[in-house]
């Protein structure tokens, strides 16, 4: 079990820089995929936009770390959880920045495809929760 833990840290851990990365590339353009969402007034985007960026980025550095994996497993959680309400809230609506997934700048319907993928990683982050919980 432990081995295959590690591999969904490792995967896990893949997702989350390579996110992180696209959006401390173009955090602007993360802004406005942000604001296409309709969740925060706009005074707050500023604020909130690198938050979100050094949180994802925490939690693919933090999953490998066996003492922070917890933490980073249960931040993971709560904010796929929260992007899969987003996605569940807007699906079939093509976002003309993108949807936050991966591109920035590039119109993106949201399809189950979206929703399937973030339900995958809600999944896994829980069961390594569960596993490191359990030891």
């Amino acid at each position: 079990m432990f081995i295959i833990i590690l591999i969904l840290c490792m995967y896990i851990c893949l997702i989350f820089l390579k996110s992180s990365l696209v959006k401390l590339k173009n955090p602007y353009g993360f802004m406005v995929v942000i604001e296409q969402y309709n969740i925060f007034p706009k005074f707050m985007l500023r604020t909130i936009t690198p938050i979100i960026i050094v949180f994802e980025l925490c939690i693919g550095l933090w999953i490998v770390v066996p003492f922070l994996r917890p933490f980073g497993a249960i931040i993971g959680i709560i904010m796929q959880t929260l992007f899969l309400i987003l996605l569940i809230k807007n699906f079939g609506r093509t976002l003309e920045r993108g949807c936050g997934c991966f591109e920035i700048n590039t119109p993106k319907k949201i399809t189950m495809k979206h929703i399937l993928f973030n339900t995958k990683l809600v999944v896994i982050l829980l069961t390594i929760l569960i596993y490191e919980w359990g030891k």
